[in-house]
């Protein structure tokens, strides 16, 4: 039987050939993390308010999931409302 032609060209055999860059700290710009959020980014003053409904969370509900809050199912249930056939 015939090898693959990765295998074959040793393209999925042997060690990396990948060379690290930077020191790996999340400020080195050649870190990939380095472009994630910490949390020094989110705004000072922002909170988690409950009554803004969120389409994950909503569309969760939907699928009958656990994870919402009752602004999320007022929206989803209006939606079922304005949209019966869709249900």
């Amino acid at each position: 039987m015939p090898k693959h032609p990765d295998t074959a060209a040793g393209w999925a055999q042997g060690p990396s050939h990948v060379t690290p860059r930077g020191n790996g700290a999340p400020s080195d710009p050649t870190c990939p993390q380095a472009w994630m959020s910490g949390p020094d980014s989110i705004a000072p003053g922002f909170r988690f308010d409950p009554s803004v409904p969120h389409p994950a969370r909503v569309y969760g509900y939907w699928l009958g999931g656990k994870d919402h809050y009752p602004a999320d199912r007022e929206v989803a249930e209006e939606v079922i409302r304005r949209r019966p056939g869709r249900w």
